[in-house]
């Protein structure tokens, strides 16, 4: 049986290991609609002829 002390440190470094997921898809997911938001932006704006 693992300690309890051990199980908070085990369950703080999940939970981080979550957090820097989460935190590193929304960033990823952010940065690739910026990018889309920005083409769409230009092919918008710049005029056709």
């Amino acid at each position: 049986m693992i300690s309890h002390e051990q199980r908070l440190v085990i369950t703080n470094v999940f939970r981080r290991l979550g957090w820097a997921i989460l935190i590193g898809a929304a960033w990823v997911i952010g940065l690739q609609l910026l990018f889309i938001f920005g083409e769409l932006l230009i092919i918008a704006w710049t005029p056709s002829w």
